[in-house]
């Protein structure tokens, strides 16, 4: 798109343009913030949604939101849904309990509504001095070569009686800004998918039934699919799923439903006789399928709905949209920091398209299998679901992937394993145990020290010292002196009386009962490098020291000088 240069603007430079302050951009702009990068975040809205739109929080999602210092804020304010029961109409087809499947500190879906948790992000932002510029709208996107690197975009602000716009520069643009995403349009990049043809509503209403209100519901029967996710004040959200031919009470043509075509769909699907009262939100809508082939054109990124679309069953959207954002806001922050190049963001494509890719395929199919019509394909899913859910191997295949704690980057460019790891060792690009060390923006570097370690000296190294020859130096010295701004180290020893004095250093750990390195498989010692979202980055074993080093000098780089102005 060609921008006409004649007209006066102002002109205003920095890292990072997101578009779009909803619960991915938020989370992209607190850790960019959170690392010192320069960003603006804009929405063309006046102010946040008042509706509850996405409601479930995943595991995987609350133990990244732990690393934002938000995870708790967000726990007081929402309802823990500990398991979960799925029907065709009076046959029990599933029954779960999430505690005992989910490896996490949060064995749980956290019920919360969308406007809560973009307020909890918004406060922890301002917290940060972040803030949303509102009523400002992106009109025009341009990356340009000369004389430097860097996007150049209008933007308008509507706030205003008069109504002005704006020219910016932008080492990157992220478009965070939805399903319609302007970032999207202005880039030319295809959204390819198709519709559903079965068509869906929810409401937020009081429900008349004595059913557990710490677990979800799901019920199906003839082509109807009905599901109730309980909320906090014993409130339920239900979404309901209708054949192409189901007529409603209101017109078609509008997005509007009536509290009745609820009930009606409700007395369709469930075997026990229930009432809905009080909404506070009806909505009706078409599911799309859809997403981009590239998540990344040059020096523009796309996340969350602006990238990929589904179907809402299994309460993934939200989830996959604020990990897109943990995922490239520590890329981008390495690269701005000038601590990596700009390769490392090519991870970002690599990483989470094949998630996306991999969400559209298991929605649709679960959508399709529980909205079928045909008596053949639902007699053999009753028949072999309840084989299937009762065998505890399949449950907790199954919800890791709904917790999101199941996901990993084993082909990623930018994960290795050690010329000498071995099992049982955890493998590169698979989440860490519990989701990480810590509440760091760095990256962390565990090393285990196995059954017997040796200590050489009563008293630890000092490991800021300088070491003169770079080649001689040891790992421990080289990552703490070159590497501190963007590694921490720990050491763990097992659980056993140690020739050290105590107290023992801050980067010495006491392993107890060797929980971690029997976690990560570590009993013979090991290194493990853990990125900041994390997914381990490097694994292998204590003879792997010089590999590691390799992969850090690779990984990594020095800035010579900090970062100029973009110059016009």
């Amino acid at each position: 798109m060609v921008i006409n240069a004649d007209i006066h603007r102002n002109t205003s430079d920095f890292d990072v343009l997101i578009v779009g302050a909803g619960p991915t951009g938020l989370t992209l702009a607190i850790e960019l913030a959170r690392r010192g990068i320069s960003y603006r975040i804009i929405d063309k809205a006046p102010h946040p949604s008042k509706y509850s739109k996405a409601l479930g929080v995943m595991a995987r999602t609350l133990e990244l939101l732990h690393q934002a210092e938000v995870a708790d804020t967000l726990i007081a304010q929402g309802h823990q849904v500990t398991g979960m029961q799925a029907s065709s109409y009076n046959k029990v087809l599933a029954q779960v309990n999430f505690t005992s499947l989910i490896q996490s500190p949060y064995p749980y879906v956290l019920m919360v509504p969308q406007n809560i948790t973009e307020q909890v992000l918004i406060d922890r932002l301002t917290s940060l001095g972040g803030t949303v510029e509102r009523q400002v709208q992106l009109t025009a996107l341009q990356q340009l070569d000369q004389p430097q690197q860097y996007v150049q975009a209008i933007i308008q602000h509507t706030d205003k009686s008069a109504q002005s716009e704006e020219k910016i520069l932008a080492r990157w643009v992220v478009g965070c800004d939805g399903a319609h995403s302007t970032v999207r349009h202005l880039s030319d990049i295809a959204f390819e998918g198709e519709v559903l043809a079965q068509s869906f509503a929810l409401a937020d209403v009081q429900i008349d039934w004595k059913q557990d209100h710490n677990k979800l519901y799901v019920y199906l029967n003839k082509g109807y699919l009905t599901a109730l996710f309980p909320m906090l004040n014993h409130r339920h959200r239900v979404i309901i799923g209708m054949p192409p031919d189901h007529a409603v009470t209101s017109s078609a043509s509008d997005q509007s439903i009536e509290l009745a075509d609820i009930q009606a769909v409700l007395d369709i699907c469930l075997p026990i006789k229930v009432t809905i009262s009080d909404p506070i939100w009806l909505a009706k809508f078409a599911v799309h399928q859809r997403k981009v082939k590239f998540y990344r054109t040059g020096r523009i990124f796309l996340a969350g709905d602006a990238a990929h679309i589904h179907s809402p069953i299994g309460g993934q959207g939200m989830n996959t949209g604020i990990q897109d954002a943990f995922n490239l806001g520590w890329k981008l922050a390495l690269v701005c920091q000038g601590y990596a190049s700009d390769t490392i963001l090519d991870s970002y494509h690599a990483e989470r398209e094949p998630i996306g890719r991999q969400l559209l395929r298991g929605t649709s199919l679960f959508t399709r299998l529980a909205t079928t019509r045909y008596s053949v394909p639902i007699a053999i899913r009753n028949t072999v679901a309840p084989l299937l859910s009762s065998r505890k191997v399949i449950q907790k295949r199954l919800f890791s992937l709904i917790s999101e704690t199941g996901l990993s980057y084993p082909h990623s460019p930018i994960v290795q394993q050690g010329k000498g790891w071995q099992r049982p060792m955890l493998h590169a690009g698979e989440r860490a145990p519990d989701g990480g060390y810590g509440q760091s923006s760095r990256h962390t570097l565990l090393l285990f020290t196995g059954e017997h370690p040796v200590v050489a000296s009563p008293k630890p190294p000092t490991l800021e010292d300088e070491i003169e020859e770079p080649d001689h130096r040891s790992l421990l010295t080289q990552v703490a002196v070159k590497w501190k701004d963007i590694i921490n180290i720990h050491i763990l020893l097992p659980d056993q009386p140690l020739m050290t004095p105590l107290p023992l250093p801050t980067h010495i750990h006491i392993d107890p009962d060797n929980n971690l390195h029997q976690q990560y498989g570590m009993g013979k010692g090991g290194y493990v490098l853990i990125r900041p979202d994390g997914y381990i980055s490097y694994i292998g074993s204590l003879t792997d020291e010089m590999d590691l080093i390799g992969w850090v000098h690779r990984s990594f780089q020095i800035p010579a000088r900090p970062s100029s102005p973009i110059q016009l």
